[in-house]
Formats: C-alpha cells, sequence, structure tokens
C-alpha cells in the first residue's frame, strides 16, 4: 500500500491512464496532479472547479478531459491545454478518443472534442434533473448515470429506449462491469447490482456505515471495489454478493476508487487530501 501525498483538500475524483501507469487526481485546493505509480508525483495544473470534480482518459491515452462547475477542458501530456466548454459537468466519460458524453445539471449530453465541444445530440426522455454520477461501457455502448432524483437510468446507445429505475435513496456512486452485462450502484450505504437493463437487483452488498462513495470493477468483472465515508474500502465477490477483503485507510471520509486498466492496483481518495494506492493484483 502507498499513499500519495501533496494535496491540501478532499481529492474527489481519481482516473488511472489507459497504461495503468499514470494516476490523475483532482482536488478542492483547485489542481489536478499526475501521478507516476512507481515513482510518485509527475506533474500537476490548476483549474478553476473546485466542487463537482472529474476526471476521464482518452482510450489511446496522452489526453486527460477534466471538468466540474466551471465546465470542462483537455490536457495533454505534452503540457497543452484547451479549454472545451463552459457548460458544468459532473460527470465526463469517453466514448472514443475524441467523442465524450457528458453529465451535467440538466441531463446527458454528447460533444466532439475534435470539434471543439460541438453538442451532436441528445439521449431519449433526457433526464430533467442533474446527473449526480455517470459511467460507460464503451464497447458494449451503455451508460448509466444516477440523477438527485434518486433514480438510476441506463442507456443502450443502440436503444431508442432508456431504462429508469427509482433508487428512493440518495446515490453518488455507479459503475458498469466489463462486460456490460451488469451495473453496480451505490444506495445510501449500500450497492445494488442491477443486469444491465434491468429494472429490480440482483443483490445488494451490505456492510459499510457510511455512504457509499465510489464503485469499480476490475477487469474481469468477477469482482468489485467500493469506497466510503466510513473510510474503507470493500472488495466484493460479484457472483456470491459476498465481502472479500476490506482496507481501512487513514485519510479521511473516502470519497473517489479507481481500477487500474490492469486490474493489479486501486486508487482510492479521501477528504484528508491522501491518496492511496492498493495492490490488489
Amino acid at each position: 500500500m502507498i499513499q500519495f501525498e501533496g494535496h491540501s483538500a478532499a481529492v474527489t475524483a481519481v482516473a488511472f491512464a489507459p497504461d495503468s501507469g499514470l494516476l490523475a487526481t483532482a482536488s478542492r485546493d483547485g489542481t489536478v496532479r499526475l501521478w507516476d505509480v512507481f515513482g510518485g508525483r509527475a506533474g500537476e495544473f490548476p483549474i478553476e472547479s473546485v466542487r463537482e470534480q472529474t476526471l476521464s482518459w482518452a482510450p489511446g491515452g496522452g489526453r486527460l478531459v477534466y471538468g466540474g462547475e466551471y465546465g470542462f477542458g483537455e490536457y495533454r501530456l505534452t503540457g497543452e491545454r484547451t479549454e472545451l466548454h463552459g457548460m458544468a459537468v459532473t460527470g465526463v466519460c469517453h466514448l472514443t478518443d475524441d467523442l465524450l458524453i457528458i453529465g451535467g445539471p440538466s441531463g446527458v449530453d454528447f460533444f466532439d472534442v475534435s470539434r471543439k465541444a460541438v453538442r451532436l445530440k441528445q439521449p431519449p426522455q433526457r433526464a430533467v434533473k442533474k446527473v449526480q454520477r455517470l459511467a460507460v461501457n464503451p464497447e458494449a455502448k451503455l451508460v448509466a448515470w444516477t440523477t438527485v432524483e434518486h433514480r438510476l437510468q441506463m442507456w443502450k446507445l443502440t436503444s431508442p429506449d432508456k431504462v429508469d429505475v427509482a433508487l428512493a435513496k440518495p446515490s453518488w456512486a455507479v459503475a458498469v462491469s466489463p462486460d456490460g452485462q451488469r451495473v453496480a450502484v451505490g444506495v445510501d450505504y449500500a450497492v445494488r447490482l442491477f443486469r444491465a437493463g434491468g429494472k429490480h437487483p440482483d443483490a445488494e452488498l451490505t456492510g459499510h456505515t457510511g455512504r457509499v462513495s465510489g464503485a469499480a470493477f476490475d477487469g474481469t468483472g468477477r469482482t468489485l471495489a467500493t469506497s466510503s465515508w466510513d473510510g474503507t474500502v470493500r472488495v466484493w465477490d460479484v457472483e456470491s454478493a459476498r465481502e472479500v477483503a476490506r482496507f481501512p485507510l487513514s485519510v479521511g471520509q473516502l470519497t473517489a476508487i479507481a481500477c487500474s486498466p490492469d486490474g493489479t492496483r486501486l486508487a482510492v481518495g479521501g477528504t484528508a487530501g491522501g491518496v492511496v494506492l492498493i495492490d490488489v493484483g
């Protein structure tokens, strides 16, 4: 287990680069920092947004999209930055290197980076309330998001309709499995597992004693890692819905989690500003 120090306020987003060797973190201290997972800090740049922060790496690597309440932009590892749009966002995910899906105060939109973030189209039955969290599986063409209305919405990009599920409680975590067959949603202190497109959960994972703040499948989709305000990371076997590992951390309430593409590490951020790497490979 390795802990990175440097942020002076809560870490709100973490994202591994496609090669798993570089980690990006966003914090309410107004910076995005880059970390070499083997050698520590690799760079940083300031951002205006300090509340609703989100990060996504382009599948081809070398390009990081960052966003928040004051819009979103792109950072290249060459050091070049481009502000793409002033629209507030709560979630950004890449579908391709240039095509983004964006969640914000008025729903979900598409943007083309190569065309300076021109809006392309809107999903069917667009959400009318703010998107809380957003996840996508580009290969499966599946997008899932939660809203301030306590709803989970799933949309297969090849379908004219989306699935709308009432959650009854707040959700601050959503993840789509690598095969696109499952969606995990944090609902208050628990995690519900849905079949993609299903309206009823197959299982509920219980044990956290604080709000579930993040969820991440490993590369096989057989295990799911969750972070919580209770200060623990828990790893679950998806098939049996059982907890198989637990990691208590000392970086405050946990606020964000990501699994490296190669499945060997978890990155976790907390309100104290620390970032922890956990070896799970």
